[in-house]
């Protein structure tokens, strides 16, 4: 019996293939199809579907055969992904310009609209333009769901109204959407303070105190 090498699929999306016998194979996301080496070769006359890391093929062998290398900086998983985007900036953005593949930027997209509450302002401005999205994509089609700490803010509004508010804007999501609501009659300063710390600002905080303030903040 031939030897099999895995085809994984570590797209949101499915990958189909066409065998050399004619039979088509459809990839589900993250997982694999098990082919042999003729097939693999004969994938590979057709398109770029290796080369461009659409399909990973889980054999350095092979993989050197067709002149693949793994450490193409297009291979980059999920988790990977997750850790750059919750990470140093200056990090991240130095990884992620090296992708050059739309799947793979995709993928960043998809990861990232999910996590857009944990974006500052810094992150959503470069990502929108890496992705070629608005930042409001991020943003509205975000689902991540909200968490509730168990610690609250102390005090009410006070002499010290500024620092309160730079506390906020830097603390727990919740926490901020709640207590601001006592400042209701001091938006102009909510906006003012939030605009400065924009680039600290997550995606869901941009989008509340937009909404709060009654006026676009202005992306620096």
């Amino acid at each position: 019996m031939d030897k099999k090498y895995k085809l994984w699929n570590k797209n949101k999306h499915d990958v189909g293939i066409r065998l050399m016998n004619g039979i088509e194979i459809n990839i589900k996301p993250g997982s694999f199809y098990s082919a042999d080496a003729d097939n693999i070769y004969y994938l590979n006359t057709l398109c770029g579907i290796f080369k461009n890391f659409t399909l990973i093929i889980d054999d350095e062998g092979i993989n050197a055969d067709l002149g693949i290398s793994q450490k193409d900086n297009n291979v980059i998983s999920d988790r990977e992904i997750e850790e750059f985007l919750n990470g140093n900036f200056s990090n991240m953005k130095l990884r992620f310009d090296k992708i050059t593949q739309p799947h793979v930027k995709y993928r960043i997209f998809s990861i990232a609209k999910k996590n857009y509450e944990d974006l500052s302002g810094r992150q959503l401005n470069y990502l929108s333009g890496f992705c070629n999205r608005e930042v409001e994509d991020f943003v509205s089609e975000g689902k991540k769901e909200e968490k509730v700490e168990n610690k609250m803010v102390t005090g009410s509004v006070d002499a010290n109204k500024e620092d309160t508010i730079k506390t906020l804007l830097k603390g727990n999501f919740m926490k901020m959407k709640s207590e601001l609501s006592k400042y209701a009659e001091d938006k102009d300063l909510v906006y003012k303070l939030a605009q400065e710390a924009y680039a600290d600002l997550s995606g869901g905080k941009i989008k509340f105190i937009n909404g709060f303030c009654g006026k676009e903040m202005i992306a620096e």
